[in-house]
């Protein structure tokens, strides 16, 4: 088979703790994520690397925030100077940008589709020109048109670039995504939010890439969700259906925006129920 996977940290920035954790009071969340002076916790952009050989292709799901960005909003949102292009970051992990045959944008929020695109010459262009990029058709529906709730977390520069020059494939539910690859449609946070599922690898347990349904560490318990999510309640749900899906496959996650653990598995609880425990990438737990 042959399918390898590797996370890569692509950004690390900031954003303010509470918005992380909607209803969550600061006492709690706090003894997990440290605040700074301006309320804001460190975050990171990790994506999944993919290999399939079977298949001839190498997948990147999400490509973090990019550098194509401002000084106020460097500030704003404490991104690490010097700001590193989607590409960039992956020429320091090793990783020969051009050999990337998919994007996989698990959304369309800046902190996750940002590194789709990078400045030259001055003009935005885009990062992997030569890849197949996927997205939620309702995901891009929702962006070009978004709610007032949410509308400052996308880019339309980005996504008018993305429509226009990329080779974009609007994903919806029941199709396949890439051979090996399986997708199902979460909306709670944002309409047509795609989670990937590597559910046979080489190198460790089945794999989901939760993106915003759980971003960190904290949000592996059930009821903490972000402020971010346009449907809580249905986060709720969501969440509890996807941790039943791989209670079942003995699988985990990948923690994208946790700043010092990278995935969490599926473990049985003190009461027999399942739940997920900070982890390794090869299915192993932290002690």
């Amino acid at each position: 088979m042959g399918v390898t996977v590797r996370a890569i940290r692509l950004s690390d920035f900031a954003l303010d703790g509470g918005a992380m954790h909607g209803v969550v009071p600061k006492v709690l969340w706090s003894a997990v994520h440290a605040a700074d002076e301006r309320n804001r916790i460190a975050l990171a952009a990790r994506a999944l690397l993919v290999d399939l050989p079977a298949c001839g292709a190498r997948l990147l799901v999400d490509t973090g925030l990019g550098a194509a960005w401002g000084p106020k909003q460097r500030e704003i949102y404490a991104i690490a100077a010097p700001a590193r292009d989607a590409p960039s970051a992956l020429r320091e992990a090793g990783v020969d940008p051009e050999t990337i045959t998919h994007v996989l944008l698990t959304h369309l929020h800046w902190d996750h589709a940002g590194g789709t695109v990078l400045r030259r010459g001055g003009e935005l262009d885009l990062a992997f020109p030569r890849a197949e990029h996927i997205a939620g058709r309702r995901c891009l529906e929702h962006a070009r048109r978004p709610s007032d709730k949410d509308a400052g977390s996308f880019r339309q520069a980005d996504l008018e670039l993305l429509a226009a020059r990329a080779r974009l494939r609007l994903w919806e539910t029941g199709e396949p995504l890439v051979p090996g690859i399986e997708g199902r449609e979460c909306s709670g946070h944002c309409p047509g939010m795609i989670v990937p599922l590597v559910r046979e690898r080489d190198d460790g347990p089945p794999l989901a890439v939760a993106a915003d349904l759980i971003p960190t560490r904290s949000h592996l318990r059930h009821n903490w969700v972000m402020a971010y999510d346009n449907e809580p309640l249905l986060s709720l749900r969501e969440k509890r259906a996807l941790l039943e899906e791989l209670a079942a496959i003995g699988g985990g996650v990948l923690l994208y925006h946790d700043p010092e653990v990278e995935a969490a598995w599926c473990r049985s609880g003190p009461d027999g129920a399942p739940r997920l425990v900070p982890g390794r990438l090869d299915g192993t737990a932290l002690d």
